[in-house]
């Protein structure tokens, strides 16, 4: 039993290749006649066949790299920078920590003067999501920072960050 499905075997892959050399035939462009082809299906799976080295002519295809361009999409995620929501300082202490914890820039330029400061301070602001304003002092014309905290403006000195209570606001 076990010799019988072997040589079933053998002779489906005997059909297999004949048919895949008669296809490469085709391809290839030999002529091919139908008497040329094997029929393997008439050949009762218990005998023993001759074996025949035939020689297969073929051609030597020489290799071409492939290049496909694939259009593929890609999710990136991107963190949005969220701008806080504007607010005002609660506390003239809050302001002075938050005035202690920037720095102030200094420049040596003759460009850089006090409208540069109070405007570079308020960007500072702008960005930790705070209110302040920059004011001209007319009769020094100085440009300062008011802040304002309840109903009270505080001016800040933005060369020293220096705070003093200006006005009440009733």
């Amino acid at each position: 039993m076990v010799v019988r499905v072997i040589k079933k075997v053998v002779n489906g892959l005997i059909l297999l290749l004949a048919g895949a050399v008669t296809g490469l035939f085709v391809l290839f462009g030999f002529p091919v006649e139908s008497g040329d082809e094997a029929n393997f299906n008439d050949l009762p799976a218990t005998e023993v066949h001759e074996v025949k080295e035939v020689a297969v002519p073929y051609i030597v295809v020489e290799e071409v790299p492939l290049i496909v361009e694939v259009e593929v999409p890609v999710v990136v995620e991107v963190e949005k920078e969220v701008k806080p929501e504007f607010r005002l300082f609660e506390s003239v202490e809050e302001l002075e920590i938050w005035l202690d914890s920037k720095p102030i820039t200094i420049v040596s330029s003759d460009d850089w003067d006090c409208d540069d400061y109070a405007l570079d301070l308020q960007r500072m602001a702008y960005e930790d999501g705070y209110v302040i304003s920059t004011e001209l002092v007319l009769g020094d014309l100085h440009m300062v920072n008011l802040a304002r905290i309840g109903n009270k403006l505080y001016l800040i000195e933005p060369q020293s960050h220096k705070v003093s209570f200006l006005v009440r606001c009733d």
